[in-house]
């Protein structure tokens, strides 16, 4: 008995020396526990194995999803990339490179500068502007060619005179089975597009031709339901299709908007993780 307490009480020594004696007397209430209810069990324990620290044991104590880090006051900084860098160093240093792969911001000049001298430090680590924005910013552009305007505004004409009637509310409602033709939608451009698909879907229009196949990115890159990084690459080429395929390829008509998503996807979004997400994702390889 006398040796098995001895023996216990040198492996204690040797984890409050390596773990800090001030972690240990913070901790202790946990440590004793843990002693107690290994005590218990008699000789002959045995702890949980790698595989089941890294499998249902984690499964069971760590929630998936997004977590809260915490939270940073800079209301009286200066929001320069330098500052910004500084800040997202100190959270990856934090959270430990090593478990870091990809850092998303906002597309702002300052948060771009922040994201590239995070890559330039940290070769590990992949930067990219956020992809819903970069989407949105999409749909913005093509909202300012002036046949999409045009037929925007008339489109806006006649949401807003049917929902600010009831009568004429009703009536749509009842002709179109409940169906709403204004929906919710991820960011305020792609509203526009979601009317006029709901508006034009029978009419084969130009507006459901263009906005459905970016509306249909839109809507993976901002869904919380699963990461979008292994399915960008594949739904932008898609959507770059289909427009092409909607328009029968007639180069004059669609080079605009081919011009558009071209060149935000060239300069802001597309990065090489994007690709190796496509390569990696057995829901693409697999079928």
């Amino acid at each position: 008995m006398q040796r098995h307490v001895g023996r216990c009480q040198t492996l204690f020594d040797l984890e409050c020396k390596n773990s800090g004696w001030a972690h240990v007397r913070k901790e202790r209430k946990y440590g004793y526990q843990a002693i107690d209810a290994i005590a218990s069990m008699g000789a002959g324990y045995k702890g949980p194995s790698f595989h089941d620290l890294r499998g249902y044991l984690l499964t069971k104590n760590v929630e998936e999803g997004t977590v809260f880090l915490k939270s940073v006051d800079a209301s009286d900084a200066s929001k320069t990339g330098e500052m910004l860098y500084k800040l997202f160093r100190e959270v990856v240093l934090f959270v430990g490179q090593e478990n870091v792969v990809h850092f998303v911001t906002d597309n702002a000049a300052n948060y771009v500068a922040a994201g590239r001298l995070l890559e330039q430090e940290f070769r590990t680590i992949f930067w990219s502007p956020c992809a819903a924005h970069c989407i949105n910013l999409i749909l913005s552009d093509i909202g300012k060619l002036d046949e999409v305007s045009d037929i925007v505004t008339h489109a806006s004409k006649i949401t807003k005179y049917i929902y600010n009637h009831c009568f004429a509310l009703n009536l749509m409602r009842k002709f179109t089975g409940g169906r709403e033709i204004l929906r919710p939608a991820p960011t305020r451009f792609a509203t526009n597009f979601i009317a006029l698909q709901s508006i034009l879907a029978q009419q084969n229009a130009l507006r459901a031709m263009i906005s459905e196949p970016l509306v249909r990115v839109l809507r993976i890159v901002d869904s919380d339901e699963r990461p979008a990084m292994g399915f960008l690459l594949e739904a932008m080429y898609k959507a770059r299709e289909e427009m092409l395929k909607r328009f029968n390829k007639r180069k004059k008509k669609i080079e605009p908007y081919i011009n558009i998503l071209d060149a935000r996807w060239d300069r802001q979004l597309h990065k090489n993780l994007h690709a190796a997400g496509y390569w990696l994702n057995p829901n693409i390889s697999m079928t």
